[in-house]
């Protein structure tokens, strides 16, 4: 007898919204509390006086679980593109973010030390990936 783990979902049925809409970003911008993330997406925009904005266009706010489930489904569709196209997606260099210094005071925070080299091991898998 199966257990609970691998008794299957039911089918949701999937609907949109009335005020269901549809945008473009160019960016994204990550934030967290204890409980959620919040995504807030936007777009570079060039002035007519040669200046660049960045227009907020939306926030989505969710528990870190859906962010991962998201994340699996992002790198899977990511993966499939690269293979369709027989190359990796790109990142320019000066959109790569940038690697900040650890601050003096938290040289000697081990956990600060140990987040600070997961982002260095990202930013690296990143860019090779665009390489």
């Amino acid at each position: 007898m199966p257990d609970e783990a691998q008794k299957s979902a039911p089918q949701a049925t999937i609907e949109r919204a009335d005020d269901f809409r549809s945008l473009y970003a160019n960016n994204v911008i990550a934030d967290g509390t204890a409980w959620d993330l919040r995504l807030t997406f936007g777009q570079f925009e060039k002035r007519a006086d040669g200046s660049v904005v960045n227009t907020q266009r939306v926030s989505v706010t969710m528990p870190f679980g859906l962010a991962k489930l998201m994340m699996f489904w992002v790198e899977l569709q990511i993966q499939v593109h690269e293979r369709q196209m027989g190359q990796r997606v790109r990142i320019r260099p000066d959109v790569l973010p940038p690697m900040p210094p650890i601050p003096p005071e938290s040289q000697n925070d081990e956990g600060y030390v140990r987040l600070h080299e997961m982002m260095e091991k990202a930013r690296q898998q990143l860019v090779s990936n665009s390489e």
